[in-house]
Parts: C-alpha cells; sequence; structure tokens
C-alpha cells in the first residue's frame, strides 16, 4: 500500500478577492449564508475522492453516522466527487449555525482508503440590509441624511414655474430612498444588491449619494449597485428619483431588492429577506386648479 500524502490548502473565499477586514466569514470560521472553497493538495493522478461534511462530534469511516444533510445545513455548489488530478476541491455554501468538519476520503488505485478533516465553525453573520422610504421633496433639500420613514406625501415642486400661461400641471418631484446595512463587527467589506423597480409613477431620473448631500446619476438602476467601503463606515447610501406627471392622481413607486443583497469580500449573503427589503413611496395628488381669467 503506498503512502497518502495530502493536506488541506488555504480556503479562499468562492469568487471574491479578499481585502482587509476586522470581522468576516473565513473558511475555517465560516458565517451562514457565506461560500468558500476547500482544496485538498498531494493526490495521486488516480486517486478518486469524496468531500464529506459531518458534525464536529462525527466520523464519516467505518460506517460512522453523518447527520448534516446537502441542501439543508449546507449546499454543495459543485460536486463534492471527482478523481484523476492531483488535487481536489468543493464549493460550500454554509446554511445553518453549528459546529462541523470538511473530510475528504480518498481512495488510490489500490483500493485503500484514507481520510483527512478541518474543522468549520459557522456562527450568525447578522449581516442585514434595509431599505426605507424617506417622502418627497425638492431642489430645497440640501442634506436629506437626517431624514425619517415616510410612505405617503404630497408631491413637491422640482424645477417648476406656476405661471398659468406656461404650465397646466406641477410636473416633478424628487422621493427619496434609504439603503442601509448593518452587521455586529465592523467590516471594510463592499456591499451590493440589484433594485427592481415598480409602481404607476414615472422616473426620468435616478441618483445616489453616500451623504445624503452629494448626488451622482445612476445610469441603470436595475443593475448591480456596488457601495464601495474602504473604510469600514459606509453603511447608508441614499436615493433620488425624480418623478414625472405625478400631481394629478395618485401614484407609487416601489424600490425592491429581494434577495440579492450581500457583502462582496465575505460573499455573505442578506439573512434577513423580509420586507424590510422593498419600500413603497405613495404620493397623494394635489389639489387641482385651473386657468386665471378676469373682469
Amino acid at each position: 500500500m503506498k503512502k497518502l500524502v495530502f493536506t488541506f490548502l488555504t480556503m479562499v473565499v468562492f469568487a471574491f478577492v479578499a481585502n482587509t477586514t476586522f470581522a468576516q466569514s473565513v473558511y475555517n470560521n465560516a458565517n451562514v449564508g457565506a461560500t468558500h472553497e476547500y482544496i485538498v493538495d498531494g493526490l495521486d493522478g488516480t486517486d478518486s475522492w469524496t468531500f464529506i461534511v459531518t458534525l464536529s462530534t462525527e466520523d464519516p469511516y467505518n460506517g460512522g453516522t453523518v447527520t448534516p444533510a446537502d441542501g439543508t445545513e449546507f449546499d454543495f455548489v459543485n460536486s463534492e466527487t471527482g478523481s484523476g488530478a492531483t488535487s481536489a476541491s468543493v464549493q460550500i455554501t454554509w446554511n445553518t449555525i453549528g459546529n462541523y468538519r470538511v473530510w475528504i476520503q480518498v481512495q488510490d488505485d489500490a483500493g485503500c482508503y484514507n481520510y483527512r478533516f478541518i474543522d468549520v465553525p459557522v456562527t450568525d453573520n447578522n449581516f442585514n440590509v434595509e431599505i426605507i422610504a424617506l417622502g418627497s421633496g425638492d431642489e430645497n433639500d440640501s442634506d436629506i441624511s437626517g431624514f425619517t420613514e415616510a410612505t405617503t406625501a404630497c408631491p413637491k415642486f422640482v424645477g417648476e414655474e406656476f405661471d398659468d400661461e406656461e404650465n397646466d400641471t406641477e410636473g416633478n418631484t424628487y422621493v427619496y430612498y434609504k439603503v442601509t446595512r448593518t452587521l455586529d463587527n465592523a467590516s471594510t467589506s463592499d456591499w451590493a444588491f440589484t433594485p427592481a423597480i415598480s409602481g404607476s409613477a414615472t422616473v426620468t431620473l435616478w441618483e445616489s449619494s453616500v451623504d445624503g448631500q452629494n448626488w451622482s446619476t445612476v445610469s441603470t438602476i436595475t443593475d448591480e449597485l456596488v457601495v464601495t467601503d474602504a473604510s469600514g463606515t459606509e453603511d447608508n447610501v441614499w436615493f433620488r428619483a425624480t418623478a414625472t406627471n405625478v400631481t394629478e392622481t395618485q401614484t407609487d413607486l416601489t424600490f425592491n431588492f429581494g434577495t440579492s443583497a450581500y457583502e462582496v469580500t465575505g460573499g455573505i449573503a442578506d439573512q434577513d429577506d423580509s420586507g424590510s427589503n422593498t419600500a413603497t413611496m405613495t404620493l397623494s395628488p394635489l389639489p387641482q386648479i385651473g386657468d386665471f381669467s378676469g373682469n
């Protein structure tokens, strides 16, 4: 029987490049929702292998009990079996808090088996992204960072003149939203989400701001939006929609990012996918005014 020499290599976060962070998911201390890749080197080119996930108190050899189930406590992202290479890898998404072991069972061409494992405690990530509507506004709103939640409002006036000779309706208004990231520990990881927009209001322009004061145009609001966070302090992003022709009938505008939010570097998904991931702003109609006349 030949001696099998193989080791777990450094595990990297699947699909993301690591940067400096204070607390985020790593391969051997993972967060719920994170995906990590586990790599084993030193195999013979004729070996076959199987990755197995157990509780930290369980052993898969000699008919031992294996409790965790693929698709429940965890998910194998790619195949957990393979052969004919000098290294093996598997990507695992962790779904449930617990103390686990990732095993590899290797069989060589002589029919002999060997095993290695690594312990992987999985804890709650407490990473959450929420959105609230902040009401309507106009060009006098120089700083909206202190605005609080408001889901119903009268339209304000953006770029409008009230000259009876020039205007039949009052036209445009701003609609504001605030998206907030929360997590238990500081992190310099970028975070991202993909909005879906719906409602009866017509929007001619979307803008974003990281301070509620300075605005940048969002070219396509339904593309994935990444909040760059090099300092660990960018936990909020504000959005401003310019809605047009909203004054004559009640209109609404919904900003929804569903289950799309995640922490970019750690690959950690938002674990709270409740109603806090959507916000609807309802704009009431304004009093109608006819033309001036006189005698």
